[in-house]
């Protein structure tokens, strides 16, 4: 080999030892980084990931902190809605009495039917009910009308008819107004006072001659009959049990009209 082919593969030699030498220094950087952001596991530590047990504690754990949760977060809704439900039948059950409070102030004949069922004027106003239900003879606004209000099967309802002087009575279908009400008899009639009666002293008048004894007694005026007055006890209810809720929704109501009406006797 001539001496120029000898220094050029010298040359090459020596351009691929740099080049070996490079990458070899870019490997170790690189080994370098990763051990940067990576350290090494100490020893005696694992880097095998979760064990099944710790797994199984992690769950089991988690199931007892949701078994004493939970119920907290149970009873804080049921008791939300249960106080949704007994407000807004408590509004309702207020704004009935507020229309019972309207129709009995101007009502002329008022009583306690023994049934609901209305089918001939008859029995507009049969009394001698218990108070599961109520009926007037009203003329609020300036409309004569029969209206009565029964509590059946929890609810409270309204219906109405107007009276006519023979034939068929047609009332109107009942009308539900307020609901969970738990109080099977809520309507009673107070009973009026009866009229009173005074008499003056008895006075005795003597003569020298002539004896004689004259006594006068005076009645007062029959006092006015005081008006009939209708106690209602509407009590709204959220269910039965311990956690159940109960709001009394009560109101006494004098019927203004009656005490100018003829009384209408046994029929009410």
């Amino acid at each position: 080999m001539s001496p120029a082919n000898a220094t050029t593969v010298r040359r090459w030699t020596d351009r691929s030892a740099s080049r070996a030498a490079t990458v070899r220094r870019r490997t170790e950087r690189s080994a370098s980084r990763a051990a940067t952001v990576r350290p090494r596991c100490r020893p005696g530590c694992r880097d095998e990931g979760t064990t099944l047990v710790e797994l199984l504690v992690t769950l089991l754990v988690t199931a007892i902190a949701l078994s004493i949760v939970l119920p907290f977060v149970t009873a804080a809704g049921t008791a939300s809605t249960t106080t949704t439900s007994v407000t807004t039948a408590t509004a309702a059950a207020r704004l009935a009495l507020q229309s019972i409070e309207v129709e009995v102030g101007s009502a002329s004949q008022i009583c306690l039917p023994t049934s609901a069922a209305v089918a001939s004027p008859g029995d507009s106003c049969n009394g001698g009910g218990t108070g599961a239900a109520v009926r007037v003879d009203s003329c609020a606004f300036g409309v004569q009308q029969w209206v009565q209000w029964q509590v059946l099967g929890g609810v409270l309802e309204e219906q109405t008819w107007t009276p006519v002087a023979s034939g068929p009575v047609a009332p109107s279908p009942w009308n539900p107004v307020a609901a969970s009400i738990v109080s099977p008899l809520p309507f009673s009639l107070t009973t009026a006072p009866s009229s009173t009666t005074t008499s003056s002293p008895t006075t005795t008048t003597t003569s020298s001659t002539t004896s004689t004894t004259s006594t006068s007694s005076t009645t007062s005026p029959a006092a006015p009959v005081a008006p009939t007055v209708l106690d209602v006890s509407l009590t709204v209810s959220s269910g039965h049990g311990p956690g159940s809720v109960a709001v009394p929704v009560s109101s006494s109501i004098a019927a203004l009209d009656t005490q100018y009406a003829t009384p209408p006797g046994a029929t009410c």
